[in-house]
């Protein structure tokens, strides 16, 4: 065998070694990916009215409320029930089809506690990953569903949205970087996603649900609207810098008026600018984390 490709396979084998033994030890890194998320969405932004948003278990039910259809104001470590499941608990006939198939999920109460987050996210998304969300309302009828996902060590707690639009039944029609103008001074990229669903009406009949689903990512020091570019970000970070900063990764969707297409636009630049000095706070509480050591086990690492 050729005595060069010898050492140069002695070579890449002691390396990998190496590398494997060196990832499998405790790590010190800067910033703080395991810290409380101190941001939360803000109940009022300037004429949008926000309200909580939460979500039934119950795969054959799977429902979202707001505080409106709930007919509640929020307490914090209050408990909610989906009013359909509940509905069905109290009055469903024991021994009839819908009775059994119902109960074929539901074994109590507590199955149909609503949760901050919806089932594909509960599915996809690492436990305890901190979500924030309000469902926007402004005067002139706009809706806006805001989210943002935290990240913590684990690689899956941000992930790219498409995975869940698609987990959710949503089918794309189109998708491209927009750009919002936050200020005389500041653009911000977001990535566009012209979506549809498909839903069942109360008469049983299909209706096709257009919508505007749009992202960006950021941490404390770096924004983008490329999930691959925000890859490339953690992985330059972590080698180079030995830092782990949090990220969050931000959308805002909403329904495209059929007899307005072109609106969505408008109601991006209205609403985001508006927007973002909140998340803006926030950043600047986690850019003073930049030198927090924290060290992450092997576990944490997947």
């Amino acid at each position: 065998m050729n005595k060069k490709l010898i050492i140069c396979a002695s070579v890449c084998f002691i390396v990998t070694i190496l590398a494997i033994l060196y990832l499998g030890l405790p790590r010190k890194l800067y910033g703080d990916p395991n810290g409380e998320v101190t941001y939360d969405m803000p109940d009022k932004i300037d004429f949008y009215k926000g309200e909580r948003v939460w979500y039934c278990h119950v795969k054959q039910c799977a429902r979202g409320y707001t505080q409106t259809e709930l007919g509640v104001e929020y307490t914090d470590g209050a408990t909610y029930y989906c009013k359909d499941c509940l509905d069905k608990w109290e009055n469903l006939e024991e021994g009839t089809s819908q009775y059994k198939k119902f109960h074929t999920d539901v074994k109590s109460k507590d199955d149909f506690i609503l949760k901050d987050r919806s089932v594909g996210e509960k599915a996809l998304l690492p436990e305890g990953t901190p979500i924030r969300r309000r469902n926007y309302k402004a005067q002139n009828g706009v809706q806006l569903n805001t989210t943002a996902v935290f990240s913590g060590t684990e690689r899956g707690s941000i992930h790219r949205p498409q995975n869940c639009l698609r987990a959710a039944g949503g089918r794309f029609s189109n998708e491209y970087t927009h750009t919002i103008k936050i200020s005389d001074k500041k653009d911000l990229d977001v990535h566009i996603i012209h979506l549809s669903n498909v839903y069942t009406d109360s008469s049983g009949k299909p209706e096709v649900v257009h919508s505007i689903y749009a992202y960006w990512f950021f941490n404390p020091f770096k924004e983008t609207e490329s999930h691959t570019t925000r890859f490339i970000y953690t992985l330059l970070d972590g080698a180079f810098l030995n830092y782990r900063p949090r990220w969050a990764y931000v959308s805002v969707a909403f329904i495209v008026d059929p007899n307005d297409p072109e609106r969505w636009k408008t109601i991006l630049q209205d609403f985001i600018p508006r927007l973002y000095p909140h998340l803006e706070k926030y950043r600047e509480q986690e850019r003073a984390k930049r030198w927090i050591e924290t060290i992450i086990t092997p576990e944490e690492k997947k």
